[in-house]
């Protein structure tokens, strides 16, 4: 099965009416928006974009995923909090996907980022019903900072290495294209079948 386009959307990237015109943006078929990023430095962050981006890709009917970026010195509760308010809001349909872009360590060991990885995947999926997708660089996974989470989809910058598998999202991180990820095999829903590239 081929892959299905998309892009990844956070601030940086505008409204829609400036992401949608890029040539990266032509031809998708999905996209994941950033909702939220609680950090050490700089609290509850929200992307104001996100309805705009959210309302525009189901106006067009194209593939949803919403996103939460993660910081593992922040609590499991207060990650899960602000992001839960902001699917609460903006609302999350059935075949909606979520995910967790999983790449800083704020100087935590891997095994220590892991454990809260995992406790936080099995949280988001208990709450939401669906396996959330991680979104990571291949290094962070090889580092082993996501041991324990090999039930779930991977993609991200680069290409996810056995055994995690694909569905997850490609960016190259560099403003071109993301490199291919192997398609879902299982059929879950929120799962796309997909690769994406950061809109820049």
């Amino acid at each position: 099965m081929p892959d299905i386009k998309g892009v990844d959307l956070a601030s940086f990237q505008g409204e829609p009416g400036q992401w949608s015109k890029l040539p990266g943006a032509q031809g998708i078929h999905w996209a994941a928006v950033k909702f939220t990023e609680v950090s050490p430095q700089f609290g509850v962050g929200e992307n104001p974009d996100a309805k705009d981006d959210w309302d525009y890709l189901f106006e067009h009917k194209l593939g949803r995923v919403a996103y939460l970026f993660a910081h593992p010195s922040i609590s499991i509760q207060a990650t899960i909090g602000p992001f839960k308010a902001m699917t609460d809001r903006l609302g999350l349909l059935p075949d909606d996907g979520i995910c967790v872009d999983l790449e800083v360590t704020d100087g935590m060991s891997p095994a220590a980022v892991a454990a809260w990885a995992q406790e936080l995947f099995a949280n988001l999926a208990r709450i939401y019903g669906r396996r959330p997708l991680l979104y990571t660089f291949v290094n962070f996974i090889e580092a082993g900072n996501c041991h324990g989470l090999e039930v779930y989809h991977a993609g991200g910058h680069g290409q996810a290495p056995v055994p995690y598998g694909g569905g997850g999202m490609g960016d190259g991180g560099d403003g071109q294209p993301g490199r291919p990820v192997p398609p879902d095999q299982d059929g879950d829903p929120g799962h796309p079948r997909a690769d994406a590239e950061c809109v820049r």
